[in-house]
């Protein structure tokens, strides 16, 4: 998902980066596979750590109802809180959603909407979602203020952190 000139520079960094570190913590064995397969002979150092979010109970809003009458979200709905990255894979959220059908609860998606490397992504996402007929059921917020994101992340249904190579 990166140019060449990227992944070379990636290839260079980390190579220096796995030769002077002893131990390196990834979040999935996806991950450590990945590590594996491009940088075998360091594999042993790689510790899958698999993470866990615990929010603070007073990390929501005083008032969520007013939070979610800000972003125009309904009590149910879930939420996406991830970059617009083409690695991300908002299109299978749009995808499950669309097949779901209409009484499933809408998906808000957070996030700048803008991928260096392919700055047609973010409007392929909304045009996937408008050709789905998803227009009232996914709900594109854009880069909102963290404590915001957090009251709508406490208020959720569930949290949807789509990835096409991050393995969680």
């Amino acid at each position: 998902h990166f140019p060449p000139e990227e992944l070379a520079g990636r290839l260079e960094r980390n190579t220096r980066w796995f030769a002077s570190h002893r131990h390196v913590m990834v979040s999935s064995q996806d991950v450590a596979d990945d590590l594996a397969r491009h940088y075998g002979q360091h594999a042993n150092r790689v510790h899958v750590v698999r993470f866990a979010v615990f929010p603070e109970r007073d990390a929501a809003p005083e008032d969520l109802s007013a939070l979610r009458q800000r972003y125009g979200l309904p009590e149910r709905h879930f939420l996406c809180a991830n970059q617009f990255w083409r690695h991300k894979n908002h299109g299978l959220v749009l995808r499950a959603l669309a097949e779901a059908g209409p009484e499933v609860p809408p998906v808000a998606f957070t996030g700048l909407e803008q991928d260096y490397r392919d700055p047609d992504h973010g409007p392929s996402v909304r045009r996937l979602a408008a050709e789905l007929g998803l227009e009232d059921r996914a709900r594109f917020l854009g880069f909102i203020p963290r404590a915001d994101q957090l009251g709508l992340m406490a208020g959720a249904i569930a949290l949807i952190q789509p990835s096409l190579s991050e393995g969680w």
